[in-house]
């Protein structure tokens, strides 16, 4: 197909702003020439850095794929369900915490047991189940104890019908191209693959291709694994 593809970091450029144009950026310390187009491939773990190297490609005219707005929508869970509640797709309810915690205004809107969250994170990491108010003040204090401004996390209720079980659904260009199943280990509740889960193909029906297909278009990805849990007859993204 005449294609050539090259894998590289966003730590091996140096960014430069000028108005001479395309020359404006180093590989390796030295000037090069830009390529057709970019496929960001980095997830939760964009840095700042590799989101100003998107952006900074996308002003000089490259095709980039996903874009850098995008990619921030997605890297933050908060935002990302903002954007998909505003556009009618069903979420599980959620609430930024907001130190110290009130535990009596979250047990109002909540009941137990529910999911904590940091706003950012992958692979099933940063995600925590509670089952009473104990477990969820502990963690609310290991939290604001360690004084870490970085760390935001979300309460989401728990959905129950999932029970360990998901949906991952690709889509590319508006279109979804396979699905499967993610099933947690037996007494555990993350059914990611690199926790430990095992996965399956899975045909989807009519609804939970069009959720995730209209799931990827409010949030901006050409690119997208979107999840989706059962809720009795339902599904939540």
């Amino acid at each position: 197909m005449g294609i050539e593809l090259q894998i590289v970091g966003p730590e091996e450029f140096d960014i430069i702003v000028t108005k001479e144009g395309r020359k404006s950026i180093l590989h390796n310390s030295s000037p090069v020439d830009l390529p057709d187009c970019l496929i960001p491939r980095m997830g939760a773990g964009t840095t700042y850095f590799a989101l100003a190297m998107i952006r900074h490609l996308e002003r000089l005219g490259l095709f980039v794929l996903n874009s850098s707005q995008s990619i921030e929508n997605a890297q933050n869970k908060l935002t990302t369900l903002q954007i998909l509640a505003t556009n009618n797709i069903p979420i599980p309810k959620t609430m930024l915490a907001k130190f110290p915690l009130n535990v009596d205004i979250v047990e109002r809107e909540f009941t137990y047991p529910l999911i904590v969250k940091t706003v950012s994170g992958s692979y099933g990491k940063g995600v925590f189940f509670c089952e009473n108010r104990a477990q969820l003040e502990d963690l609310a204090d290991l939290i604001e104890v360690s004084k870490d401004q970085r760390v935001n996390v979300i309460i989401q209720e728990f959905v129950l019908f999932g029970n360990g079980k998901d949906i991952r659904v690709f889509v590319v260009g508006g279109r979804h191209i396979g699905a499967m199943v993610r099933i947690a280990r037996e007494g555990k509740l993350k059914a990611n693959f690199s926790a430990g889960g095992t996965v399956a193909s899975f045909n989807l029906n009519p609804a939970m291709e069009r959720l995730a297909v209209e799931s990827a278009r409010h949030v901006g990805l050409d690119i997208a694994g979107i999840d989706i849990l059962f809720d009795g007859d339902s599904y939540r993204v």
